[in-house]
């Protein structure tokens, strides 16, 4: 089956409001609407593996397109961004990232790589590598984690 176009129909939104999300295939149209408690960058939406995958707030939620199951991941900080891979998905926040394996089940945490932002620059060989922000403005500091456990790496 052929995936769905996501798009954010909110860009940024302010504390207390609804962030809404539109996806498409062909004539259908879904549309996706939630709270939003809690100031965000600018919101995502991606198909991953038969879900709808939405990062806003603090926050990520998955739908299952098939039969509706929903997964909600809570984060310690604000929501950054999603990476798709062939078997996760990378929710990135401010402080961690949290690892989703294509059931829907969190297969690791890892929220102790910076304080206020994290990039992730490439994901190879089993490895994330990037950088977190612990001294901010711009006290970046570089990490590697294992893409199957989230710990520490050499």
């Amino acid at each position: 089956m052929d995936g769905w176009g996501l798009s954010v129909e909110t860009n940024v939104p302010a504390l207390n409001t609804t962030v809404r999300f539109r996806a498409v295939r062909g004539s259908e149209t879904r549309v996706f609407d939630f709270p939003c408690k809690n100031w965000t960058f600018t919101p995502c939406a991606l198909w991953w593996k038969g879900w709808f995958t939405f990062g806003f707030g603090w926050q990520a939620v998955l739908i299952a397109e098939g039969d509706a199951r929903k997964v909600d991941v809570a984060l310690d900080c604000y929501f950054e961004a999603l990476h798709a891979l062939d078997d996760c998905l990378l929710v990135v926040s401010g402080q961690g990232i949290v690892c989703i394996r294509p059931d829907g089940a969190i297969a690791w945490r890892n929220e102790t790589l910076a304080i206020d932002g994290v990039i992730v620059n490439e994901i190879a060989g089993g490895v994330i590598a990037g950088d977190g922000e612990w001294d901010p403005p711009g006290g970046w500091r570089p990490f590697r984690i294992s893409l199957s456990t989230g710990h520490a790496v050499s």
